[in-house]
C-alpha cells in the first residue's frame, strides 16, 4: 500500500470532510469541514493523506509573520495507531523544507492532548511556551 499527500481541492474535499477522529479526541480538534472552511478565509494550505486511493488524514500548513504553522494534523479514527500521523507530519515538514520561506515551524496543541504532544516531540519539536487558553506552543528549527 502506498502513502501519498495530495492537495485538498474541489475533487476531494467532500471525502476529506467525512474523516473524523474518535469521540474522545473531538474535544481537541475541530471537524475537517471547519478546517476546510477556515482555509478559505485564512492563509492555510490543506493536504490529504491517502493510503492508495483512500483518504485517511488531513494536514494544514499556514505561513504567518515569517513563521510556518502546522495548524492541523488529523488521522481518521479507523487508521490511528498505524504510524500515519508520523508519516503525515514528516510529509508536511518536507513541503515546508522545500518551500523555505522560513526555518522555523510552530504548532499549538492543547495541554491535555498528550498524543499530539508526543507526536510533535518525537519529530524534534520543543516547547516554546504556553498560552492562557491551555494551548502549548511548540517549535522546530529546520536544517539551513
Amino acid at each position: 500500500m502506498s502513502v501519498r499527500l495530495t492537495t485538498v481541492d474541489r475533487f476531494n474535499w467532500e471525502q476529506v470532510a467525512q474523516l473524523s477522529v474518535s469521540e474522545e479526541q473531538a474535544k481537541f480538534i475541530p471537524s475537517n469541514l471547519y478546517t476546510i472552511a477556515q482555509s478559505k478565509y485564512e492563509n492555510l494550505d490543506l493536504y490529504a493523506l491517502y493510503l492508495d486511493d483512500i483518504p485517511v488524514g488531513l494536514g494544514a500548513i499556514g505561513f504567518f509573520a515569517k513563521v510556518y504553522w502546522i495548524s492541523r494534523i488529523m488521522i481518521d479514527y479507523r487508521y490511528q495507531k498505524l504510524g500515519y500521523g508520523s508519516e503525515l507530519l514528516r510529509l508536511l515538514l518536507g513541503i515546508i523544507q522545500h518551500d523555505r520561506k522560513s526555518y522555523e515551524v510552530r504548532t499549538a496543541v492543547l495541554s491535555e492532548n498528550i498524543t499530539a504532544l508526543n507526536l510533535f516531540k518525537k519529530h524534534g519539536f520543543q516547547v516554546l511556551g504556553e498560552m492562557s487558553d491551555g494551548e502549548i506552543i511548540l517549535h522546530k528549527w529546520l536544517n539551513r
